[in-house]
């Protein structure tokens, strides 16, 4: 039902704020583009890859490969090399 819907989002929206790693939050924000349902998710999103924006310079490669991929697929310019 659509009451069930909107507490789904706001559950997930909490966690999206809330969540305890930045590793965690890219994988998060990778799970729900693979569901396609990241549309609900936006402003969270955004906020989330700008604020895990460092990462691509992780000594981590899980890091550094999940937030350039993440990255390119919002739009923003990286390039390989950076």
């Amino acid at each position: 039902s659509r009451a069930t819907h909107q507490e789904s989002v706001k559950n997930v929206q909490a966690l999206l704020h809330h969540h305890p790693s930045r590793r965690g939050l890219l994988t998060t924000v990778d799970h729900l583009k693979r569901l396609c349902i990241d549309r609900y998710f936006q402003d969270e999103i955004d906020t989330i890859m700008d604020s895990c924006a460092d990462l691509i310079h992780s000594d981590d490669l899980l890091d550094a490969t999940l937030s350039l991929r993440l990255m390119r697929e919002a739009g923003y310019y990286v390039s390989a090399g950076q």
